[in-house]
């Protein structure tokens, strides 16, 4: 439930692959790998004891993911503390969060948000100083981006609190099976891939009227994905028509209020399923 850092960074010193930095009072020793330490210094390291605790589960087996969640939530109140997504990522741990790892790392979604190509700074599960640095990944708002498409695309699911309606699904697929997770795998593929036909490498961006400049946004990712996917089967029709699709949605843009429902500023389960939709009748129209 909590310590995977800790635990990781001892495994990966054990390994050779991580050096000691920053020791005041034995610097002798900065720049070693556990190989390189004296013999009686391994051997102490070798002793000691790492302590944990067993947490009994609930009777019911929703109770007991939601006292997982709850504990887990008050023990991480050291060091930097995580975000929503980070702690789906630890609590919901699963073969569909792992999904949500891997498709953030599809190249073209890395491209139209900007991200370093996984493909290229991602080696043997070491991140390149780029990749490491940049904010989407570092704190694994990536992920939450591809979760977003699949929690918002199935309309009965979006209710109460963003953070709650992410978590369920979190929940309802920790279970899901190998060829459920492949139907998921290509779904959000062909769709951002749609996405890029229709918009090109601006598929997320907007023109913000305080600045007066385009920047990519994650609601309006939001509604530009679902859209694709709830029109996805008159995806060929659209890519004849995008020229006036991206008409359609600058037109929409110019009204005040609906510019204020896609950009964000609410953020309910009801302005949710409004931008939703009002994307998505810019699709509609142009057919």
């Amino acid at each position: 439930m909590d310590g995977q850092q800790r635990l990781s960074s001892i495994v990966v010193f054990y390994a050779n692959r991580l050096k000691l930095t920053g020791l005041e009072h034995w610097a002798e020793l900065n720049g070693r790998f556990y190989a390189d330490l004296p013999v009686k210094v391994q051997r102490g390291l070798d002793r000691r004891r790492i302590s944990a605790v067993v947490l009994q589960s609930a009777s019911s087996s929703n109770n007991g993911e939601e006292l997982r969640r709850i504990v887990f939530e008050r023990l991480n109140t050291g060091g930097q503390k995580l975000n929503a997504q980070e702690l789906r990522n630890c609590v919901f741990a699963s073969p569909f969060a792992s999904l949500l790892v891997k498709l953030a790392g599809f190249s073209l979604f890395n491209d139209l948000w900007e991200i370093p190509r996984y493909d290229d700074h991602l080696i043997d599960d070491r991140a390149s100083s780029a990749l490491a640095e940049n904010p989407f990944f570092k704190r694994m708002i990536d992920c939450e981006l591809v979760l977003r498409f699949f929690a918002f695309r199935n309309k009965k699911g979006i209710k109460g609190s963003v953070k709650s309606i992410l978590d369920n699904w979190m929940l309802q697929n920790q279970s899901a099976d190998a060829s459920v997770l492949a139907s998921m795998e290509q779904d959000f593929k062909s769709r951002i891939e749609l996405a890029h036909d229709l918009f090109g490498l601006s598929a997320f961006k907007i023109k913000d009227k305080d600045e007066g400049r385009e920047k990519s946004s994650q609601p309006f990712h939001d509604a530009i994905v679902v859209a694709c996917d709830r029109q996805y089967q008159n995806r060929d029709r659209l890519i004849q028509r995008k020229s006036s699709l991206k008409k359609g949605i600058r037109e929409v843009f110019a009204d005040d209020d609906n510019y204020e429902l896609i950009v964000g500023r609410a953020n309910t389960a009801d302005a949710i399923k409004k931008r939703l939709d009002l994307v998505e009748e810019c699709f509609v129209d142009v057919l």
